[in-house]
C-alpha cells in the first residue's frame, strides 16, 4: 500500500465516522488534525487505515470540546 492511500483511507474513515456521529467540529481544524495525526502513525510504523482511524478518532475526541446534545437529555441555558 501506497503511503498517500493509507493517509487517504484513515482520513476518510475518520472523517466519515465523526461526522455521522456528530462529533465533527470546524472543517479546517478537524481537517489539519485527522491528517497530521495520521501522518504522524504512518512514520511512526503503522499501516493499518483501520487502527490508524481508530486512534485519531480517539485522540480527536480528547481534544474536541464535548458536544451537548438536547437529545440526549441535557439542558442547554442560552443567557
Amino acid at each position: 500500500m501506497y503511503r498517500f492511500s493509507v493517509v487517504e483511507d484513515s482520513f476518510n474513515i475518520d472523517w466519515g465516522f465523526l461526522e455521522k456521529s456528530g462529533e465533527l467540529r470546524e472543517a479546517d481544524a478537524s481537517t489539519e488534525f485527522l491528517v497530521r495525526f495520521n501522518e504522524d502513525q504512518i512514520r511512526s510504523g503503522e499501516r493499518r487505515p483501520m487502527m490508524i482511524a481508530n486512534r485519531t478518532i480517539n485522540a480527536y475526541r480528547a481534544k474536541a470540546p464535548p458536544t451537548i446534545s438536547v437529545e440526549q437529555g441535557q439542558v442547554v441555558w442560552i443567557a
